[in-house]
């Protein structure tokens, strides 16, 4: 439990010290996810989320509906985050 948490301590470490960097250094997902998401939601909740909801299809379209009503109407930013947040849940420690 307390790696998942350093893990996820690391990334959201790693959004707020390169947000001053280019963006072509970093995930457009992860950009997405800084800019539209952070400020009230953490990457470890995500996380958290997806493992509650293991059916991927079903997990992208929720994803997909919130975003588009939540802070995140352009089509390409949302697919971005949803594969910024997927790929976060494959590498997050399991627990």
């Amino acid at each position: 439990m307390m790696t998942y948490w350093i893990a996820a301590a690391i990334a959201l470490t790693t959004l707020v010290v390169t947000a001053g960097a280019p963006a072509l250094a970093q995930d457009a997902g992860e950009v997405a996810f800084a800019k539209q998401c952070a400020r009230c939601h953490s990457v470890a909740k995500a996380v958290e989320f997806m493992r509650a909801h293991p059916d991927a299809e079903e997990r992208a379209a929720w994803l997909e509906r919130k975003l588009s009503r939540h802070h995140a109407r352009d089509a390409a930013e949302r697919k971005n985050i949803i594969a910024f947040l997927e790929r976060m849940n494959r590498i997050a420690p399991k627990k």
